[in-house]
């Protein structure tokens, strides 16, 4: 825990908002407010934290509510405050602004009172706690009010037993800043079902799980990158695209990551300036990013997709590589090993079975991708990812045309990077060239 930090007379402020009065969202909205309820609960008494919750539902889902609360909320210093809202979102033709703005009056010559989830973060962020998150799980259309709902039901997880669990105090406790998360970018449409809530919501709340059972200490941001990587599990939401802005830093304030590093007289970073902590952070962003890349594969391979969505999978996907990289692919048949510019080599995977009249594809990937050890570079640092894949062809009677099982090593570059979203520099982890291997990297560092 960290020093001067201990929590006992802090409050823990959630604001739950959401359209439980909506004819389609009153079920969806429901459950979404017990599943914040219950993670609320554990993170205040993780931390050790008063929970202090506020409801804006019903009759008092409004922006006159909303606002009053906001001008009454008076956080501590050391106090955390979290928003979060549940319900319809859209965006506006010509908005500079890519979160969402919550339709919070829905009368037609109220719609110019509604306010941008950004707008209210920043609001909550001028009072000033010690840690400030605002997260929306609504649609991010341009001017589409309409949610999207889905007919599949998935059980809701139970929150782990222990509650006191130091994933849940580095994310809550041991971090001064402010978050701002949205289900979706523009111009994409988010999704629920009455029984389970808003898909969104539950890859996060899955999130949170997952890095309460590892009992080890958590980021932000690797927390966020899983809850996209949960997204894309379910077929309804494996194209869409959350967004978030991460402004945290540690307490007390360590050498932080973003900052630039010092080099020696070859232009080589110093080995002991990224901790084994934050090399071990990088590492799992690493194997989310690989991980990603491949469920965008399997979208792209599969003949059954829409062909928007198989376009869109190719567009994630190259997001995650730098320029110019590169795909190596082998053929059985003539032991050729052939190399591609990576978007042409997707291109090429989207229309196999077109080109080779394959009638079905089936790509698959086993065992966990491999990451090696961090190597200092004149930028930064780099590795490299070794994952297994299958890739199996088949005509109309279900016999395998073709199929092949490769290992591949993928380049990875960690450095100082300007974010082309935010317009920020930051450390940030692409994927580089893509080449066939026999060879495992070395362990990575622990």
């Amino acid at each position: 825990m960290a020093a001067g930090y201990s929590g006992r007379a802090q409050t823990f402020h959630a604001l739950i908002v959401a359209d439980t009065q909506d004819p389609e969202l009153t079920k969806a909205c429901e459950r979404d407010m017990i599943t914040l309820h219950r993670q609320f609960t554990v993170i205040a008494s993780a931390i050790k934290y008063q929970l202090k919750e506020q409801y804006f539902a019903g009759s008092a889902f409004g922006r006159k509510q909303l606002d009053e609360a906001l001008r009454q909320l008076t956080p501590q210093p050391n106090d955390v405050v979290f928003l979060y809202y549940t319900g319809h979102g859209y965006n506006a033709p010509g908005r500079s602004d890519r979160f969402p703005i919550l339709l919070l009056e829905k009368a037609e010559h109220n719609l110019g009172q509604n306010p941008g989830l950004s707008a209210i973060h920043d609001m909550l962020k001028s009072k000033k706690p010690r840690l400030c998150v605002t997260m929306g799980d609504c649609c991010n259309l341009l001017m589409n009010l309409t949610r999207g709902m889905t007919g599949k039901r998935v059980a809701l997880k139970p929150l782990p037993s222990d509650s006191l669990n130091v994933a849940y105090r580095s994310l809550f406790l041991d971090v001064k800043g402010d978050v701002l998360i949205a289900s979706s970018q523009p111009p994409q449409q988010a999704c629920a079902h009455p029984d389970s809530g808003s898909f969104y919501t539950r890859a996060f709340d899955d999130a949170l799980l997952h890095a309460a059972r590892t009992n080890k200490p958590s980021t932000w941001e690797n927390l966020l990158s899983d809850a996209q990587n949960r997204l894309i599990l379910f077929k309804a939401t494996q194209t869409k695209q959350s967004i978030y802005a991460v402004h945290v830093q540690e307490v007390p304030v360590p050498e932080l990551a973003q900052a630039p590093l010092p080099v020696d007289r070859n232009r080589i970073v110093q080995e002991n300036k990224l901790s084994d902590q934050q090399l071990r952070e990088f590492r799992t962003q690493t194997e989310h990013k690989v991980a990603e890349f491949q469920r965008y594969l399997t979208i792209v391979a599969d003949p059954d997709q829409q062909d928007n969505i198989r376009e869109l999978a190719i567009e994630n996907a190259l997001r995650l590589f730098m320029p110019n990289t590169s795909m190596q692919v082998s053929s059985t048949r003539d032991k050729k090993v052939k190399e591609y510019a990576l978007d042409s080599y997707l291109r090429r995977l989207k229309n196999l079975n077109q080109e080779k009249k394959y009638v079905d594809i089936n790509l698959t990937f086993y065992d966990v991708a491999l990451i090696g050890d961090w190597e200092p570079t004149k930028e930064g640092y780099s590795t490299t990812a070794t994952y297994f894949q299958q890739f199996q062809a088949f005509d109309r009677k279900g016999q395998i045309l073709y199929g092949d099982k490769t290992a591949k090593q993928v380049e990875v570059d960690l450095r100082d990077r300007k974010d082309p979203f935010y317009e920020e520099h930051k450390w940030i982890v692409l994927l580089g060239n893509v080449r066939i291997t026999e060879a495992t990297p070395k362990k990575s560092v622990q």
